[in-house]
């Protein structure tokens, strides 16, 4: 799929306008007490960040809901609408493709003024994942406030030009989409493989010994905590945050850096190696993937660390049972009622995982590898790097000529 760019006078001068200006700006909200069957598990649905995860721009909550009282006492928004986070996984946006509610981790954008294409608008967003999520305060959630969303300025080129920047990165986004769905197949065999080799986890039918986390461990901790957007600089040592774990799989986009100095001194201790095991600990806790080679010695905020201990269990396994249904139910079932879930050191510590012997563990690992192996990173590397070229150029209008 080829994607047309029209290079446009980068001297151009658009004007710049607040976000509030252009819209009116809501902070989402939920019913209390959570979990109250007069408000939870109803007819209406209710947004949750894993929704966004799964679709992307355009999003229909399959998570949860709410009672008709309980959508009185949360936030409801109409169909077309636009939403971003607020908490967890800050700055992603989405376009709601039904009516719903939205809760405190969410803002809506409502009553669009006829200046601005609402896709455009997106985009611009979602370029400003990187900022967003350093602006982000909060001492344990990296809270976006509304009132930093009221004053975001973006540049506001003429309608014609908002909708063919638009109209590009749709197709630049489809096109990495479309290499992403061979990622999803990759996965879905590599869990079939993992179900054939060990069998259903949750009831265990093979009988293997079940061992938490300080029998499997050398090391259990959290990256960086405490202020971390404080230690950024502009190049330097990446860290990883929790945008950047997906099941299995860990992801370069929006790096931030810390100086090597920092790394090696103040924040040593949150280092991670080959090999390790990150574990996102808020938005969607539980989900899991192996540190490899080329992020030896790099540095994570806000995440679980788990290096195992090598002799007992793979840090492969480990990752895919995490991210296997048993996992999730495990997590769930000690989340309930709650908006901004966590997964801590105490509860990777209780976690009862069956281990089987490390042998057959080693072989779904060398078979999981050959597999990556096969798969065209590069071409999926390629396409992801085209959209955010694009994305970058398109507000400093490099993209299209007006």
């Amino acid at each position: 799929m080829e994607i047309e760019t029209i290079k446009s006078n980068s001297s151009v001068k658009w004007e710049m306008v607040k976000i509030e200006n252009l819209c009116t700006i809501v902070r989402g909200s939920s019913p209390r007490p959570q979990g109250d069957p007069r408000y939870y598990i109803g007819n209406v649905p209710r947004l949750m960040i894993e929704d966004l995860t799964r679709d992307g721009k355009y999003v229909t909550p399959q998570v949860d809901s709410l009672t008709e009282e309980g959508a009185k006492l949360s936030r409801p928004m109409k169909k077309g609408d636009l939403v971003i986070t607020v908490s967890g996984r800050t700055g992603v946006p989405a376009i709601l493709n039904v009516d719903c509610c939205i809760h405190d981790g969410f803002v809506g954008f409502r009553d669009l003024s006829s200046d601005v294409n609402i896709d455009y608008l997106f985009h611009y967003l979602n370029s400003l994942t990187t900022i967003t999520s350093a602006q982000a305060v909060g001492a344990i959630f990296k809270n976006l406030t509304t009132e930093q969303l009221k004053n975001i300025q973006i540049p506001l080129p003429p309608l014609p030009v908002q909708k063919r920047i638009a109209e590009i990165l749709d197709a630049a986004d489809a096109l990495r989409r479309k290499d992403q769905e061979l990622l999803k197949k990759y996965d879905e065999l590599a869990q079939a493989i993992f179900i054939d080799m060990f069998g259903d986890p949750v009831k265990n039918e093979k009988g293997w010994e079940c061992l938490v986390g300080e029998d499997y461990a050398n090391r259990i901790s959290v990256g960086v905590v405490i202020k971390p957007a404080s230690y950024y600089v502009k190049e330097g040592i990446p860290a990883l945050r929790s945008q950047n774990i997906r099941p299995n799989r860990i992801t370069k986009d929006n790096l931030v850096y810390f100086s090597e100095e920092t790394n090696n001194t103040i924040l040593h201790k949150s280092k991670i190696f080959t090999g390790d095991v990150l574990i996102v600990r808020t938005g969607q806790p539980g989900t899991a993937a192996v540190v490899e080679e080329d992020m030896n010695g790099i540095n994570c905020i806000d995440m679980l660390i788990v290096s195992p201990k090598k002799e007992i269990i793979s840090p492969y396994y480990l990752a895919f049972f995490l991210n296997s249904n048993a996992g999730k139910n495990y997590i769930i079932s000690n989340q309930k009622g709650q908006i901004q879930q966590h997964f801590n050191v105490g509860d990777i510590n209780k976690f009862k995982i069956p281990v089987p012997p490390i042998a057959f563990q080693l072989k779904f690992e060398h078979i999981l590898l050959n597999l990556k192996n096969q798969l065209s990173n590069d071409i999926i590397r390629q396409s992801d790097s085209l959209f955010q070229t694009l994305l970058q150029k398109a507000f400093k209008g490099e993209l299209v000529a007006e």
